[in-house]
């Protein structure tokens, strides 16, 4: 975990705050939703939203490592091992569903099953949030950036279009790309309330 957090502030700097910043803004705080739960799904060895203070410890890390959860559940996360694709919660059970960084470890199918699994379990009135990394394009506005994304751990690196295709009625996800580290490196962050 030391060796991630050191290769995020050399190769990512500032991320940790701009993505922070922006899920504060994406993600129900305890005065929208009192007694609220949000999944954070495919959180690895540390919840983002449980280092947000608005959220505290009322966030379920859920990653399908075992290791990884374990080290989460340490940490002082309620944390899960579960696939992203069959998620084992009913419903309409979560103020929030929230996935970061997580598509571009997934092939399209299962990209596309887990924002379904997210939206499924997103109770009514709540918000299924999806932020995830961005090719750039084109890649010589952002050499170093595009090297940064070649050599990331995902496999499925996507355009910000393909990661659009991933959205069930994606008309009715509010959209917005924006840079997220001093290296370049973008995100695009896709959020939809669930109205029924």
């Amino acid at each position: 975990m030391a060796l991630r957090r050191l290769g995020q502030q050399v190769l990512a700097p500032g991320a940790d705050r701009r993505l922070g910043e922006r899920l504060e803004v994406c993600v129900p705080g305890r005065t929208e939703s009192p007694g609220g739960c949000v999944l954070d799904l495919g959180s690895g060895s540390e919840s983002r939203l449980s280092r947000l203070p608005r959220l505290g410890a009322r966030s379920v890390a859920v990653d399908v490592s075992f290791p990884r959860v374990a080290a989460a559940a340490r940490a002082g996360a309620m944390a899960v091992v579960a696939s992203a694709v069959a998620l084992p919660f009913r419903g309409d059970c979560f103020q929030a569903a929230v996935g970061v960084g997580l598509l571009h470890h997934l092939p399209d199918d299962e990209a596309a099953r887990a924002v379904r699994e997210m939206a499924r379990v997103t109770a009514v009135g709540g918000h299924t949030v999806v932020l995830d990394a961005v090719a750039p394009e084109p890649a010589l506005r952002r050499p170093l950036a595009a090297i940064i994304r070649h050599f990331d751990r995902g496999r499925w690196m996507r355009r910000q279009q393909e990661i659009e295709s991933l959205l069930e009625s994606p008309e009715a996800w509010t959209r917005e790309r924006f840079t997220y580290a001093l290296t370049g490196l973008e995100a695009l962050v896709a959020q939809r309330r669930k109205e029924s």
